[in-house]
């Protein structure tokens, strides 16, 4: 009888044990599982197609409005905060309504609907950010363990977001893209605030993904949009001749392609530019853009071949024109000789379009099927400025032509005068 007695203690103890360890290691498992994920503010792209991104529905400010995938049009409904919260926890606010990413209810079942809501302590608003490989991730609730699924794995824009048991779907994978912005200083130069506002509205009536960046030389201030790796197009060729004229100065190559690098800008030969690739090689290629601090520019194909895009962004590319103007681009006459070129450029109806006649630009274009960008230096009545416009999955090509143009005279409007 007394083994007996012993035998049923003993069991309590294991239970009142078993009952107290087990919450403290499923909130250590919790955190272990959750990667560390840098704070800022993002773009949340669904795997479901290009440019599908996690929206505030119809760009409510009102709590519980649903969460959907729709056409990314760069507004703050479709940006998002990511804050720790703790314990490998994360909190996902909305910065157009400064509302966070909840489950309606603190529910965990299957299809629950995923809304904003005013932000509080809950379990409901609190995520894990799990890598799933190749950059995407899932976004996990702290209730269930059960990842943000888009309904149905349908990407027409509107469809709603929910929670969902965890599979290796594209519905439940995401990209972060962060927001980089120019400091708040930078905007504080004379008519910059102004001309960001005008250029953000332009930008946000077009289809596709918009991006720009403009600098005033004379105080180095500028604004800019939704700074990000685009499809380059022919702006890669800016790169391109960069490391030409680099490998020259180490002495790799001899100078005997000038004619070379002058079709390259000034047509946008695009065999003179395979020519160089092949010269120069595309790793050393892009080793330069690495050490020059380009880290949104790749090259990862020669022009018109298959493959992956070669891409820039709007800073990478006024960042190469400053220092082109300034004579620091590889060396003050690979500068001059890069300048002269820009200053011979062919295709001139984007942003040279928009001042007026008589006033000098240096700039180079890029065109595919469904982007279009130009990147420039404008000679103002006040001093020169650099504009870059950058455009992808562009609906209408000539739409988006003419926009750059307007967006160009917005600028030299605001500045060029």
């Amino acid at each position: 009888m007394m083994n007996s007695l012993k035998r049923i203690l003993t069991l309590f103890l294991v239970l009142i044990l078993t009952a107290s360890v087990y919450p403290v290691q499923a909130e250590a498992a919790a955190v272990q599982n959750a990667s560390a994920f840098p704070e800022g503010t993002y773009v949340i792209e669904s795997a479901l197609g290009k440019n599908k991104v996690l929206t505030v529905e119809k760009s409510s400010k009102q709590k519980r409005a649903g969460l959907v995938i729709s056409t990314n049009k760069n507004t703050k409904f479709q940006t998002f905060k990511i804050k720790s919260a703790g314990k490998g926890y994360y909190t996902i606010t909305c910065t157009g309504s400064s509302m966070n990413v909840d489950v309606q209810g603190g529910s965990s079942a299957d299809r629950a609907r995923i809304q904003q809501f005013t932000p509080n302590s809950a379990k409901a608003q609190k995520w894990t950010i799990r890598s799933c490989g190749s950059g995407w991730y899932n976004i996990c609730s702290s209730i269930s363990g059960k990842p943000i699924d888009i309904k149905g794995g349908k990407s027409a824009d509107g469809t709603p977001a929910q929670l969902f048991k965890a599979n290796k779907g594209k519905a439940q994978k995401f990209r972060f893209v962060k927001v980089e912005s120019l400091k708040k200083s930078n905007a504080s130069g004379t008519g910059l605030a102004a001309l960001k506002k005008s250029l953000d509205a332009r930008a946000g009536k077009e289809s596709g993904i918009w991006s720009y960046c403009v600098i005033q030389t004379s105080s180095g201030k500028g604004v800019s949009l939704n700074d990000r790796k685009m499809t380059a197009a022919s702006l890669i060729k800016l790169y391109v001749a960069g490391a030409y004229y680099q490998a020259v100065k180490d002495g790799r190559i001899r100078n005997d392609y000038e004619n070379t690098v002058r079709n390259m800008i000034v047509y946008s030969d695009n065999e003179a530019c395979n020519k160089l690739i092949d010269l120069v090689g595309m790793k050393n290629i892009n080793q330069f853009i690495q050490n020059k601090g380009f880290s949104k520019t790749r090259l990862n194909r020669k022009m018109l071949a298959k493959g992956e895009e070669n891409y820039t962004s709007a800073k990478d590319c006024a960042r190469l024109l400053q220092a082109v103007l300034n004579g620091k681009f590889v060396s003050s006459g690979a500068s001059a000789s890069i300048l002269k070129y820009l200053k011979a450029q062919t295709r001139t109806g984007k942003i040279p379009a928009g001042v007026p006649s008589g006033v000098k630009t240096a700039n180079k274009t890029g065109e595919l099927a469904y982007t279009e960008n130009d990147a420039a230096i404008v000679w103002g009545k006040k001093g020169p400025y650099i504009i870059v416009i950058l455009s992808d999955q562009v609906g209408a090509p000539g739409k988006a032509r003419t926009a750059i143009t307007n967006m160009s005279r917005i600028t030299y409007d605001a500045i060029g005068k």
